[in-house]
This record gives C-alpha cells, structure tokens and sequence, in this order.
C-alpha cells in the first residue's frame, strides 16, 4: 500500500469517500444507493486492513485499465463534432467557417436514404452532397 495507513477505514466503493467502520465495508448510502447490485462477501478475520486496501487498490487499476483500454478503441471523432456534422447535412446548417473544416472530415452515416447511383434506400454515407450506399462505394 502506497502512503500512510489511514486511521478510519472508507467506503469500499470507488469514488466514495464516507467512512465505515470496518475495512472493506460498504457505507449505508452506497448500499441504498446500489441496492441489490453489491455482491455480500463472507467476512476474512485473517485479513488485515492492509491487504484489504491493497486489494482495492488493485482492482481500481485493473478498472482504470479497462477505462483506458475502451477510450484507446473509441473514434478520435468529438460526439459532438458528429452532431454538428449530422444537422448541417440533415438540416442544411449554415456553420462558421472553422467549424465547417473540422466537421468536413466527418463521415456522416444514415439509414434509409435513397443512394443516387443505385436508387435504393439503404444505410448510406454522405459524399459531396450525395447519398452512396456501401455496396455502390465498393464498385469504383
């Protein structure tokens, strides 16, 4: 365990710092608050509130690892870039000229919109003003 041991012992859930009165424990908001979703562990005498708070510690950087692996997947695109490049194709938004280079670069995607090449109505992206499908996209 990294730093000083602490004299009152905290919440076990991340990111809540009430205090309870035994390593481990859940404080009384969070059990009301999670309710049925906290999983109830048998107690462990032998374990010391130092391997208590180590074994949190760990499973938060397992999390953290977790989070950092899920964002590293996720498009660099902005949701809200998205948003905006979607109402300026679907409502015809006039934006400022700095926004326009940014949301440009987005590829908008729609269900259901008429492809100009093959005149069916697919999922299609927004290309020059136009609607293409996936399948007409691939025929170059």
């Amino acid at each position: 365990m990294t730093g000083q041991l602490e004299l009152l012992a905290r919440c076990a859930l991340p990111g809540c710092p009430d205090v309870v009165t035994a390593a481990g424990d859940v404080c009384a908001g969070c059990v009301q608050a999670c309710g049925p979703y906290l999983a109830r562990r048998e107690p462990r005498p032998e374990v010391t509130p130092e391997q208590i708070a180590d074994e949190l510690a760990e499973r938060d950087r397992g999390t953290i690892a977790a989070y950092a692996a899920q964002a590293a997947v996720v498009a660099d695109v902005d949701p809200a870039v998205e948003w905006l490049a979607k109402r300026r194709v679907e409502k015809h938004v006039t934006v400022h000229p700095e926004v326009l280079k940014v949301i440009e670069a987005v590829e908008v995607r729609k269900s259901n919109q008429l492809c100009w090449l093959c005149e069916e109505r697919r999922a299609c992206t927004h290309i020059d003003g136009r609607w293409e499908c996936d399948k007409c996209r691939g025929i170059q």
